[in-house]
């Protein structure tokens, strides 16, 4: 969404959406990343942290955010990085925010993570393994978060702030005492999850309907974002009058996330802009990046570990 948002026009129609989508991705990730924190104190012999796991069951892949296996239980982490004050209500099964006085409605995580249980229940049916208890909490990673609820609300026990995310975890290690996997058995089960994991691969230009040819071209000013850049022995800006080295392995980064994982010489003209097919070749050279092909259809692979400064060269595939 970052690249996207750096490739398309100022005033694009579908800016606001993606800049919308982002912010919420962007809270997400962190509220991951905090909780990460807390899930560092955990004893990782006896439990095993497996983050953003994505199984699929009767053709219907679901999502976990965090999942802790360990040989008396399995524990699904729902994660919610929100501010402002939350609302549970019972009637109509809702899940309320109010923030500066705006008041709004979100997806209900209580219903999110029933699904979850009774999905990864069927999967480990599927799979023929052995029946383990499923539990499940929603973690809110923002500790000014307040969280409220009506009377008729029986699942407070599943919300929690993600500082008392350890405290809730012993009180499960109490609870069940009964060791139904001997550790040569969870570390089976682990093996599996991550084998069966399916990544999710985005297409991003479908997600929003943004066709190829709406791309801004080009290498782009790292310091006032000015677009494109000229190649004179370094990067030249028209705008801010700076001068870089290596602006152009963003260009390629943005290209990846973009378009296509492989590159041709005249791609690679064409994106960067590069009017010269000296430098054009040289700087593509400088990447060292895999390939296959003769020298007039050769193809060079890209991924986010070979686009790299210094790097050295790579053998032919």
């Amino acid at each position: 969404m970052e690249a996207l948002l750096r490739r398309i026009r100022e005033f694009h129609p579908k800016r606001s959406i993606i800049t919308e989508d982002l912010a919420k991705r962007t809270a997400g990730h962190k509220g991951e990343v905090s909780l990460s924190f807390h899930l560092s104190s955990l004893d990782h012999k006896k439990i095993c942290i497996l983050h953003n796991v994505r199984l699929k069951v009767n053709d219907f892949v679901f999502q976990i955010d965090f999942m802790l296996v360990s040989t008396n239980y399995i524990l699904i982490l729902e994660v919610k990085n929100i501010a402002g004050t939350i609302y549970f209500e019972s009637n109509f099964d809702q899940f309320i925010r109010t923030i500066n006085g705006k008041e709004e409605g979100f997806y209900n995580p209580l219903i999110q993570v029933r699904r979850q249980e009774n999905l990864l229940k069927e999967w480990l049916n599927v799979n023929k393994l052995p029946s383990i208890p499923i539990e499940s909490f929603i973690v809110f990673t923002n500790p000014q978060t307040i969280i409220k609820a009506d009377n008729k609300f029986r699942d407070s026990k599943k919300i929690i702030h993600s500082y008392n995310l350890t405290n809730r975890i012993d009180f499960l290690q109490k609870i069940h005492r009964n060791q139904l996997l001997t550790e040569k058995e969870l570390a089976k089960l682990t093996r599996l999850i991550k084998k069966k994991n399916e990544p999710e691969e985005v297409n991003i230009l479908a997600r929003y309907g943004i066709k190829k040819e709406e791309i801004l071209k080009g290498v782009q000013c790292p310091k006032c974002s000015y677009l494109p850049l000229k190649r004179k022995g370094k990067w030249s800006c028209e705008s801010c009058r700076c001068l870089f080295q290596d602006a152009h392995i963003n260009a390629i980064h943005d290209y990846l996330h973009l378009l296509q994982p492989t590159i041709s010489y005249h791609q690679f003209k064409d994106f960067l802009q590069i009017e010269s097919r000296s430098v054009a070749s040289k700087l593509l050279s400088s990447l060292g990046l895999p390939y296959t092909g003769s020298t007039k259809n050769r193809v060079y692979y890209l991924n986010k570990d070979s686009i790299s400064l210094n790097q050295k060269t790579k053998q032919p595939l």
